[in-house]
């Protein structure tokens, strides 16, 4: 474990400049925040640069264990007094730990091969397009983990997936599924060619999701719950799906409605 102790030291300064995306971009690294998620990324065999700790303060002894494990594994671990890893991350109390992980490499033609769906929801993607809140996208990329979906595509002026809030929002999931930012004409051309129905989420009215045959490829769109989809992939949508609201709400955020249709998604996979 080295140790650093400085503010002015240049890999302090690096890892301070990832809040901004125009390091994380020249990098290709992110930071993750937070013990929980630090070890979610470990566990999934996820690449890290490095893991930084603060050796002081409560919990000490659980992250000295875990930085054994850290370096076993042959993972670079650096221990910054909790004053100075405050510079580096973006919550007030990250728990004491942090890493800088390596962004991914994905290929859309990879993506957009369908996949054999039983009990998961392989063969569905999920498009992201306007989200700007990272809370949102975070949620959203979570509930794509958990079922089992291919990859979320972020298009348009949708939030960037790596930075720190999305991150936290994520909970560790930017580590298990792919998520990559495309040109909505390139994903549409290459959602047709494959063979994908593309079921846009509409706000405005459509046939409710819980009506709808959702099995088989399908690329479900997510907006914003103010703009909701832009004109375009209205236009080239197949279906456009609508949640029954038969309260006074008027909308529902983008992270929530993706999740009641992406485990109807699931549903109708298991026969549950």
């Amino acid at each position: 474990m080295e140790w650093l102790t400085s503010p002015h030291n240049a890999r302090v300064k690096a890892w301070a400049g990832l809040k901004e995306k125009k390091y994380r971009d020249r990098t290709q690294t992110y930071l993750v925040e937070g013990l929980r998620a630090v070890q979610t990324y470990c566990d999934s065999g996820a690449s890290l640069e490095a893991i930084l700790l603060d050796p002081y303060g409560e919990r000490a002894e659980e992250r000295e264990a875990f930085s054994d494990t850290c370096e076993a594994a042959g993972i670079r671990v650096y221990a910054l007094p909790g004053e100075i890893l405050a510079r580096v991350t973006d919550t007030e109390h990250p728990q004491g730990v942090a890493a800088v992980a390596r962004m991914p490499r994905y290929e859309l033609s990879d993506l957009l091969t369908p996949q054999q769906a039983t009990a998961t929801c392989k063969d569905v993607l999920v498009i992201a397009d306007g989200i700007r809140d990272p809370g949102n996208l975070g949620t959203l990329i979570r509930t794509a983990d958990a079922v089992g979906a291919r990859a979320v595509l972020t298009v348009e002026d949708t939030a960037d997936a790596y930075q720190p809030k999305v991150v936290r929002a994520a909970m560790g999931s930017l580590a298990h599924i792919p998520v990559l930012r495309v040109q909505l004409a390139d994903l549409l051309e290459g959602l047709q060619s494959r063979g994908y129905r593309i079921l846009a989420a509409d706000t405005r009215g459509g046939e409710s999701v819980f009506e709808s045959d959702l099995r088989g490829p399908i690329a479900l769109a997510i907006g914003s719950e103010a703009q909701g989809l832009s004109e375009t992939l209205l236009a080239g949508s197949d279906l456009r799906l609508s949640l029954p609201m038969p309260g006074q709400a008027e909308s529902l955020n983008a992270s929530i409605a993706a999740a009641v249709m992406l485990y109807e998604a699931l549903r109708q996979r298991t026969g549950r």
